[in-house]
C-alpha cells in the first residue's frame, strides 16, 4: 500500500461538501482531462432493481505509472489546476488535486484499471482505493505493469454505493457538460450512459450562424451562437476560440454576463487564424508583430462585430421575453375579472 500525503482532517475539510452528483462528474471531467472523445457511463444493477455499481471508462491516454507518485500521493495540489489558469482553457479542467478522491461522496471504494503507453508499447494496472482509509491507495498489489495489447484508456469502477438514481444522474451531467459537448461538437466527443449518448438538444433555445464579414473582417470564420434555456453549470458565458483543427485556443467571458436577464449564451469560433494566434499579453512579450495577437485591427473588428450581434440579439430577446410576460399578465387579469 501507498500513502497519500494527507491528514483525516485535510479530508474531512475539502471533501465536506462534495455532493455525490458531482462527483460523478467529477471522474467524467477526469476522462477528458486524459484526452478522452468517449467517456461510458454503465449503471449496474442488482436483483432488486438498485444501483449497485457504476462503471466509468474513456478512452484517453491511461494514467503512466511512471507517474503514479505524482498524481495520487499528492492531496491538494494538482498540476491541472495550474495549466488550466495560466492558459485559460476549458481542459485540464481538474482542480486542487481533489478529484480522484470524490468517491467517498457516494462509494465505498473505488478501482482504477487503466492501460497507458510507453515506448510504443502498452502497459496495463490498477490502483485501488477505499472510503475508510483515503491517506492509502493499493498500487497494483505492489507488481509492477504488465505488457497487453490494448487501447489506452482507464476504467474506474466504484461499488457499495449510496442510493441513486439514473434520471437524477443523466440530468446531472447534461447540466454540467452541455456547453462543453457543444464546444467539442466537431471532435466527436461524447458521453455515453447505459449505451445511450447524452442529448442536451433541449437545452438550446436557438443557435445561428454568424457572418461576421459584413463587420469589415478579412480572414475567414466559422462562428456559431448558441442561446441556452438555462444556466451553463459553473460556466459563464462565453466565447470560445477553435484553431482550424478544431481544438479550443483561448475561451473569455463575454460582456453580457452580470445581467438578471437569463440571457445565456456561448459564441465559438473557428479559424486558422487562431493556429498561431497569441492570446494573452505573456504570449505576445517579446515576440512583437511575428504573431497575431488581441493587438491587430483584425482581431478588434471581429470582436467589436460579435459584441455588436450580441447586444442587438439581447435585446430583441428581452423585448421579446416582455412581450411575452405582458401578454401573460392581460390574459390572467381578464380571468381574475370574469371570475
Amino acid at each position: 500500500m501507498k500513502s497519500v500525503l494527507i491528514t483525516p482532517e485535510g479530508i474531512q475539510k475539502n471533501l465536506k461538501n462534495i455532493k455525490p452528483l458531482d462527483a460523478i462528474c467529477e471522474y467524467i471531467w477526469n476522462g477528458f482531462d486524459a484526452f478522452a472523445t468517449q467517456v461510458e457511463v454503465e449503471l449496474h444493477r442488482n436483483k432488486m432493481g438498485l444501483i449497485n455499481m457504476i462503471t466509468i471508462r474513456d478512452n484517453g491516454c491511461g494514467i503512466n505509472y511512471d507517474e503514479l507518485k505524482y498524481k495520487f500521493q499528492p492531496f491538494n495540489d494538482s498540476k491541472k489546476a495550474n495549466v488550466s489558469q495560466k492558459t485559460n482553457h476549458t481542459l485540464p479542467h481538474g482542480r486542487k488535486g481533489i478529484g480522484r478522491l470524490t468517491f467517498f461522496a457516494f462509494s465505498q471504494t473505488a478501482r482504477w484499471d487503466t492501460v497507458y503507453r510507453k515506448d510504443g508499447d502498452t502497459y496495463e494496472y490498477y490502483i485501488s482505493m477505499n472510503k475508510d482509509s483515503l491517506n492509502q491507495y493499493d498500487d497494483n498489489g505492489e507488481k509492477l505493469p504488465c505488457k497487453v495489447e490494448k487501447l489506452t484508456g482507464t476504467k474506474v469502477s466504484f461499488t457499495q454505493l449510496e442510493s441513486m438514481e439514473k434520471e437524477d444522474i443523466i440530468n446531472k451531467i447534461k447540466e454540467e457538460f452541455f456547453w462543453f459537448l457543444e464546444l467539442n461538437k466537431e471532435n466527436d466527443y461524447k458521453i455515453i450512459v447505459d449505451k445511450e449518448c447524452i442529448d442536451y438538444s433541449d437545452f438550446v433555445e436557438h443557435t445561428e450562424n454568424m457572418d461576421v464579414s459584413k463587420y469589415g473582417c478579412k480572414e475567414m470564420y466559422d462562428v456559431r451562437f448558441v442561446q441556452w434555456k438555462q444556466k451553463l453549470g459553473n460556466e459563464y458565458s462565453r466565447i470560445y476560440y477553435l484553431g482550424s483543427d478544431n481544438k479550443e485556443r483561448y475561451k473569455e467571458t463575454t460582456k453580457l454576463n452580470k445581467r438578471a436577464d437569463h440571457f445565456f449564451h456561448s459564441v465559438y469560433i473557428k479559424s486558422s487564424y487562431f493556429d498561431d494566434f497569441h492570446f494573452t499579453n505573456e504570449e505576445i512579450e517579446g515576440q512583437g508583430d511575428l504573431f497575431p495577437n488581441k493587438c491587430d485591427d483584425e482581431y478588434k473588428i471581429l470582436i467589436n462585430g460579435i459584441n455588436t450581434f450580441l447586444i442587438k440579439y439581447r435585446s430583441r430577446y428581452l423585448k421579446e421575453a416582455s412581450d411575452i410576460v405582458a401578454q401573460l399578465s392581460r390574459q390572467k387579469s381578464k380571468i381574475f375579472i370574469m371570475n
